[in-house]
């Protein structure tokens, strides 16, 4: 990492994600700092300093001595970390950010850190989104850099979701985008290695309209598989890749999240195969954890199932009412799909209440189907 005592502010940034996207971040403890005038030889030199957290700031005088500087920081084991590089100048110093695997190693100050919105308020449509920037600083108002344990009280941010995970750009600055399909008004609680900070904006989350069924499908789903939701709930604590049922239930978040993602692509056609094929994986995977459940606990992956299921009937159930109700309207006579589209739909309930879940999820997607056939023919 190059460091000149007077150096464009956007080398630090550009240098700082260029690490990010290359290097893992280390895990034992100490750290060593190596500096050199010369970047060929910086993997060389003997350490300058051997730290046990971070961030860490360089000795008082080179941000003015004139030299050009290149860091470099290893974990106990020798690995690389990616880094950041901030100015101290009330230190006259550089100061380097790492994550030391430390959860509440850095002075984090709660007042002088920052916690902003944009925008402050967006409509409850599962897609636009508003995005939270956090800055860390020290009591002296200074960046605290990368590699910062940083997070948001999800319970405070309802009905707001985060949208994946917070990202540590690497500047000092963490990101994170929000989005809610429930109108309503979340709070963003920001904790920064065990500090919280003091700013605690607010995101507003406005209607777009009554609540169709389709819509009702797609927040259960999302309250399904937002972070912290039943999917998480079910295999806390277990490790995926040693317990066959936590397994399968990760897989079926992940085709449930794909279905999720088609359903909110708003795109109708495209409606019967998130529920034939994505939900429908999902299905299969906890029917799978249920046959093998390890420490999954099987009461819960049968809840968990008769929840995915209840997604796909609202789904099937808007479809078959639209279709419905078009069909009532026209001059044709022909009631072949819409009728065939209700027996699946009956057919689906005889299936769940039976417990015989692939079939039930299979059922509903043919009754959308069908519903999606029955309106074409009433056109």
């Amino acid at each position: 990492m190059r460091h000149h005592n007077d150096p464009p502010r956007v080398l630090f940034v550009v240098a700082a994600l260029v690490a990010l996207a290359t290097s893992a971040a280390g895990a034992a403890p100490p750290w060593s700092i190596q500096r050199s005038l010369a970047a060929s030889a910086t993997e060389s030199t003997s350490p300058h300093a051997v730290v046990l957290s971070a961030p860490w700031d360089d000795a008082p005088g080179v941000l003015s001595d004139g030299n050009t500087y290149f860091y470099l920081v290893k974990d106990g084991s020798g690995v690389t970390l990616p880094v950041s590089v901030e100015k101290n100048p009330l230190l006259d110093t550089v100061r380097l950010g790492f994550d030391d695997g430390d959860p509440t190693s850095a002075p984090v100050d709660g007042q002088s850190s920052s916690v902003t919105v944009a925008p402050p308020s967006v409509p409850a449509d599962g897609l636009s989104s508003a995005w939270i920037t956090i800055l860390p600083r020290d009591a002296d108002g200074l960046l605290l850099g990368a590699g910062l344990a940083v997070s948001v009280d999800l319970v405070a941010l309802w009905p707001g979701t985060l949208a994946g995970s917070l990202v540590d750009l690497g500047n000092g600055m963490y990101i994170g985008r929000v989005v809610s399909m429930v109108p309503g008004r979340g709070d963003v609680w920001v904790d920064v290695e065990g500090t919280s900070l003091a700013d605690e904006p607010t995101i507003d989350f406005e209607s777009t309209g009554p609540l169709s069924l389709r819509d009702l499908a797609m927040l259960q789903l999302d309250g399904l598989t937002s972070p912290g939701g039943t999917f998480d709930l079910l295999v806390a604590g277990l490790e995926a890749s040693t317990d066959p049922g936590a397994s399968e239930v990760v897989q079926a978040k992940a085709d449930a999240l794909a279905s999720l993602g088609t359903l909110l692509a708003g795109n109708p056609q495209t409606d019967d195969e998130a529920i034939k094929d994505q939900l429908k994986a999902a299905v299969i995977d906890l029917t799978d954890a249920l046959r093998n459940p390890g420490s999954v606990d099987p009461a819960a992956i049968e809840t968990l199932l008769e929840d995915v299921l209840d997604v796909a009937r609202l789904v099937a159930q808007y479809w078959f009412d639209i279709a419905e109700a078009q069909c009532s309207q026209s001059a044709r006579t022909d009631w072949t799909r819409l009728d065939q589209a209700e027996q699946s739909l009956v057919n689906g309930d005889v299936s769940l209440a039976n417990e015989e879940w692939v079939g039930a999820i299979t059922h509903y997607g043919k009754s959308i189907e069908k519903s999606q056939l029955a309106m074409r023919d009433c056109r």
